[in-house]
């Protein structure tokens, strides 16, 4: 596949999961919200467990996780999981990525 090809099949995939919508017990929003803003409907103390680890995360990650450059800025990328089901939310990789 090229990359005009795997550029149009993300956007797409992004345009038709920005259509959805996830209802978690009254709350319902589109998918496209942050970590963060998922997180509200969760605990503090959840949130202050998010935080910790993402700060400790930064002290310890010196290089990027794909490409193993020193990382200049720390932005990281979460990837999670909602169960619409039993509306459940779990992280599932943090990765630091170097910004190109």
């Amino acid at each position: 596949m090229d990359e005009s090809s795997i550029k149009e099949k993300l956007r797409v995939s992004i345009n038709h999961m920005n259509k959805r919508k996830l209802k978690l017990g009254i709350k319902i929003f589109p998918i496209e919200k942050t970590v963060c803003e998922i997180f509200n409907i969760f605990s503090k103390k959840s949130k202050k467990r998010l935080n910790e680890a993402l700060i400790e995360l930064q002290i310890k990650k010196q290089n990027c996780d794909i490409c193993l450059e020193k990382i200049d800025e720390f932005h990281p990328f979460l990837l999670y999981d909602v169960n619409v089901d039993n509306t459940t939310f779990y992280i599932k990789k943090i990765e630091v990525n170097k910004n190109e």
